[in-house]
């Protein structure tokens, strides 16, 4: 199980110059509409590692709204083919890389022909988290940097042909390429968890206007992950803002249980749902060994070993099944199944062990 948390800040700005924002993402379930103004300030979340985070910047290409529609379309269909495909990128994350891009590239071509559009086109960059590793892939130009130890690393690589003295080089790869004239190559990055990691999606809108030792310095800074991407912004429109600026900045952090109980316990409260309300329980899969020694008649000990068990059990039944809005219950025969939140943190407190299922 993934003991580990994701803190994650994210913006999105037209910048200075244009009037319109070709710029889309989508994080934790949050994009943008085809015409907008990009996010109202920055946005944080921060979410556990069970529910194998995912997020992905596009940069919209094309004239006549054809940009904005092209990173639309790809975001969209990213949120689609993610809620539908969680278990593959958990456990086949290369296969969930390529049909994603596969869907996200077809989604854009699609609405191509049919609107007789053969210069629309968005660039991508994605970070995906699984229970063990990173893994971070890109089309395009949109950068995906990697932090450690005050070090920047670029982890994606920029498709473009060669370079020109005037304006912008071609891309070689991007969403909206036809597949009967060129194959689709995502650049794709593995790098295993560690506490301290820092990765950052940007679209042009940032790398255009700052270096990347600019960016080094500001991602180095002491400070919370909203405040960095919140000055990262700032210096990319100080700098002239020429482009629709686009930021994700995430930290791999040491899971914050006493905080995610809080959380879990005002949310049950409000919902006024934390009462069992009949005898019978449903036990998810994913605790059913565990709970099966309770159901057996055996005593539930207060051994370290058993309190790290139940409680993993715990926060997998509450990560993993966020969907499931059954009530989570206790079981064990301390507590009874009657107030699983307040009996939970009053286990917690008093270090004992404390079985849970929905």
């Amino acid at each position: 199980m993934a003991m580990y948390q994701i803190e994650c800040a994210y913006t999105c700005h037209t910048g200075n110059i244009r009037a319109n924002n070709e710029d889309n993402f989508w994080c934790f379930g949050e994009s943008l509409p085809v015409n907008n103004e990009g996010t109202k300030g920055i946005c944080s979340k921060i979410i556990s590692g069970n529910r194998v985070p995912a997020m992905a910047v596009f940069d919209g290409m094309g004239g006549e709204s054809c940009g904005e529609i092209a990173a639309f379309l790809a975001s969209e269909e990213f949120g689609k083919f993610y809620n539908a495909n969680k278990r593959m990128l958990r456990d086949m994350p290369e296969d969930f890389i390529d049909d994603v891009c596969e869907k996200m590239n077809q989604a854009v071509c699609r609405y191509g022909t049919e609107h007789h559009i053969w210069s629309m086109g968005s660039t991508m960059a994605m970070l995906l988290f699984t229970p063990e590793s990173m893994f971070a892939c890109n089309l395009g130009d949109s950068r995906i940097y990697f932090m450690d130890g005050g070090k920047l690393q670029q982890i994606s690589t920029d498709h473009v042909f060669g370079g020109t003295a005037v304006g912008k080089a071609p891309l070689t790869q991007y969403l909206g390429l036809p597949e009967e004239l060129q194959r689709l190559e995502p650049s794709v990055t593995e790098i295993e968890h560690k506490e301290g990691y820092r990765y950052l999606l940007c679209s042009d809108g940032v790398t255009d206007m700052l270096s990347d030792s600019e960016i080094e310095a500001i991602l180095s800074q002491d400070m919370e992950i909203p405040e960095i991407v919140n000055d990262l912004l700032k210096n990319a429109l100080q700098k002239g803002g020429r482009d629709n600026v686009t930021i994700v900045l995430c930290e791999v952090q040491k899971l914050d249980t006493v905080r995610r109980m809080k959380e879990w316990m005002k949310k049950i409260k409000k919902r006024k749902r934390y009462r069992l309300k009949r005898p019978a329980v449903v036990v998810s899969g994913v605790i059913c060994a565990v709970c099966a020694v309770a159901f057996a008649g055996k005593a539930v000990s207060g051994v370290a070993e058993q309190k790290k068990q139940a409680q993993a059990a715990y926060y997998e039944a509450y990560y993993e099944e966020e969907a499931d809005d059954r009530p989570l219950v206790c079981i064990d025969a301390g507590h009874g199944g009657s107030d699983c939140g307040a009996d939970y943190a009053g286990a917690y407190e008093k270090d004992e062990t404390l079985l849970i299922a929905r």
